[in-house]
């Protein structure tokens, strides 16, 4: 997957997910008492245990906070490993409850994260504050935009980088003369993949405006 974000006069967030299986589903939530409305994009991600098993790719909610999973070099994350295990899904959960990257922050440094042993977050909310969780660190927006793929910033050395999609991202936000939709759809246009992972969608996300 490749993600990027912006932050103008409007946030927009985009992203191409690039993955083995194809079935891919949104799921919709009102809000009611203590729960923000919310979309989660699921795929069914067979496990040996349950071939049916279903898991959150990404999703926005009506307060504009939105997230996306990415997986990176296996790097067991070890400063939480003495605090207790969230019962469920822990991104997922931050969508009904949070509404900013910063109340995400709060609640990620109560819980183990060993589980984030091969996937990193990027969070991002209406403000244009952005985030990636890698598990042990957290890496804050520099500048007007912030893009991540599957190599772990922190430590590039653990593999999967150079990342020729991370390096079209950046040039291509860099060299943006107008911040607009269109011009993200070219970005996951120009970083998308063929082959054995293909990208088998594509998403812009506007949070101010709440539109997919």
């Amino acid at each position: 997957p490749v993600l990027r974000y912006l932050s103008e006069t409007y946030q927009l967030m985009g992203n191409n997910e690039d993955w083995l299986y194809p079935d891919t589903y949104l799921w919709f939530y009102p809000s009611q008492a203590g729960k923000y409305g919310r979309m989660y994009i699921k795929c069914v991600y067979p496990l040996p245990s349950d071939p049916d098993y279903i898991s959150s790719f990404a999703g926005l909610n009506d307060q504009g906070l939105c997230f996306d999973v990415f997986l990176h070099p296996y790097l067991l994350p070890v400063n939480s490993s003495n605090k207790p295990v969230f019962n469920g899904d822990l991104m997922a959960y931050c969508l009904g409850v949070c509404s900013t990257v910063d109340e995400v922050l709060v609640l990620f440094d109560q819980y183990n994260l060993e589980f984030m042993e091969d996937i990193q977050y990027f969070v991002v909310d209406a403000s244009g504050n952005s985030v990636i969780i890698e598990g042990d660190h957290i890496i804050s927006k520099q500048g007007s935009f912030q893009v991540v793929t599957n190599f772990l910033q922190s430590n590039p050395g653990q593999g999967w980088y150079p990342c020729w999609r991370y390096e079209t991202a950046v040039s291509m936000l860099e060299n943006m003369s107008k911040l607009s939709v269109e011009h993200f759809r070219n970005i996951c246009a120009a970083t998308h993949q063929e082959g054995m992972y293909p990208t088998i969608y594509s998403y812009v996300f506007d949070l101010n405006a709440g539109l997919i």
